[in-house]
């Protein structure tokens, strides 16, 4: 592990900074390139988002801050990671995280560079991903993607012992929460339409009520506020539990028809294509 990880996983507990770096170097020995971890804040008194002090290669994050697409799809996010590749140093793998919605929970951090180390990961094994132009076809790559991921994401994350279920739940249960106090509201922009169409395709293939007792209460909020949109959920979240979606051929099918289903929701000014 280079020394640049010391102070990225400095907020993690040992074992969790065992398990994390041993992810990071399987895939840098791999050959699937460099992964490097940010952490961003918003400034109010500026109004901005900065990047935390002593960032290795603020330069390569600090491009993506300059995109308002991005930076919205961030703030929206706990985080997000952007797989690039240069002549020069070959693939990159930028893990960009919120620190506003970890609040400096250990458990969540973990569990969120977990999360996104699966999207370098499978990124690094091939797997397809959706590329995109403008801010609503931005956002419809970035869910779609995400419905179909997270299948496989949630798998690995078990198996190498990373909690992400907890702090998952946890935050699905404070979103409930703060329904009952400030209800969902009636419209959404497209993006929130994609967004809360994906988030729920998560819920419905990764929790039941075994796992989550409030499922049935988060479902009953959401049909009743968004019926068009559970349509499209229930359809999509079908489709994909069918799928064996660790075949790669399978996978990109299945991409594909999610990036249909979701654009249903919000039709995109620019086409989409898949991302090898």
């Amino acid at each position: 592990m280079s020394r640049r990880w010391l102070l990225c996983l400095a907020l993690l507990p040992c074992a969790a900074q065992d398990v994390i770096q041993d992810w990071i170097r399987e895939i840098e020995q791999s050959g699937g390139g460099q992964v490097l971890i940010a952490r961003a804040g918003y400034d109010a008194e500026a109004n901005e988002i900065r990047l935390a002090p002593g960032t290795t290669r603020p330069e390569l994050f600090a491009e993506y801050l300059h995109q308002l697409a991005f930076v919205r799809e961030l703030m929206a996010a706990q985080a997000l990671t952007v797989s690039r590749q240069t002549p020069e140093e070959g693939p990159l793998h930028l893990i960009l995280i919120n620190t506003a919605r970890i609040a400096g929970r250990r458990d969540v951090e973990e569990a969120v560079i977990g999360h996104e180390l699966g999207h370098a990961w499978l990124r690094t094994l091939g797997y397809p991903a959706v590329a995109a132009g403008n801010s609503v076809a931005n956002c419809l790559a970035i869910h779609a993607t995400d419905a179909v991921q997270h299948i496989l994401i949630r798998k690995e994350l078990r198996r190498r012992g990373i909690d992400a279920e907890t702090p998952w739940i946890a935050t699905l249960n404070d979103a409930l929460d703060q329904w009952k106090v400030r209800p969902l509201p009636a419209a959404l922009t497209p993006c929130e339409r994609i967004q809360t169409a994906s988030q729920w395709v998560d819920v419905r293939l990764g929790l039941d009520e075994a796992r989550w007792p409030r499922i049935t209460g988060y479902e009953a909020q959401l049909k009743t506020r968004y019926p068009d949109i559970e349509q499209a959920v229930s359809g999509l979240a079908a489709y994909l539990a069918g799928q064996d979606v660790a075949e790669k051929e399978v996978n990109r099918r299945a991409l594909l028809e999610a990036v249909r289903r979701l654009r249903a929701l919000a039709p995109p000014t620019t086409p989409l294509k898949t991302n090898q």
